[in-house]
């Protein structure tokens, strides 16, 4: 199994965004992680011709689980077009990708520790005598970070592209969840035997009783516990 894929059903978790549509910020979709995992999320935007203006992806994530400090270390953008998820704290294009391959224009990656968000800016592109419409789809890893949050806490990533139609701006936004599987431990202690001095059971312990307790851990939680 792809390492980055794990425990998010063996699947990118998916955001659609959508040029034609003001979709609001409706929870749109939720997936469930552990502390440790990588989790890779895919934006795929429609573009209805092959023209914009001052395209602009920004993306702000749950700052507690998911720092974006390291992406200031590799700004690294991948223009392989493929469903491969990219490596911790990168970005690539994925599989539905057409505007790259068509216009050859990558975004360029704006890093902002302050606000915990990062920013993919496409910039300009004039063509309308081409194909009428084109996707632009990526893919990003970010890491959980192993904080002891209650299990099946709810974060979210919210997603925000602009661009302008001359002096007007367009805006649409969405919103992922993200559910932390955490392990919930239930500790039962019991007096489960009693035996005298003759080896023989009782209710009641004297001196010289042998007493057996029996210690019994329950996880009703949504992950493994470990070093218990």
């Amino acid at each position: 199994m792809d390492a980055t894929r794990y425990r998010l059903l063996n699947r990118v978790v998916c955001l659609s965004l959508s040029r034609r549509f003001y979709f609001g910020s409706d929870l749109s979709f939720v997936a469930c992680g552990l502390p440790i995992d990588n989790v890779t999320m895919e934006v795929n935007y429609y573009l209805p011709s092959s023209a914009y203006q001052k395209l602009k992806f920004t993306l702000s994530l749950p700052g507690p689980i998911q720092r974006v400090d390291n992406f200031a270390l590799t700004r690294n953008i991948s223009t392989t077009v493929s469903a491969t998820s990219p490596p911790q704290y990168q970005l690539k294009l994925g599989p539905t990708d057409t505007a790259y391959p068509y216009n050859g224009k990558a975004p360029y990656l704006t890093v902002t520790p302050a606000s915990n968000s990062l920013s993919l800016d496409y910039g300009d592109y004039f063509n309308y005598t081409s194909a009428p419409y084109n996707y632009i789809d990526f893919l990003m890893t970010t890491y959980i970070t192993p904080y002891p949050w209650p299990n099946r806490y709810l974060f979210a990533t919210y997603v925000q592209v602009t661009e302008y139609s001359g002096s007007q701006v367009q805006t649409n936004d969405r919103l992922v969840g993200l559910y932390i599987l955490q392990p919930v431990l239930e500790i039962e202690v019991d007096i489960t035997a009693i035996t005298d001095i003759f080896g023989v059971p009782t209710l009641f312990a004297e001196a010289g009783s042998l007493i057996t307790i029996t210690t019994t851990i329950t996880n009703t939680g949504e992950s493994q516990a470990y070093n218990v």
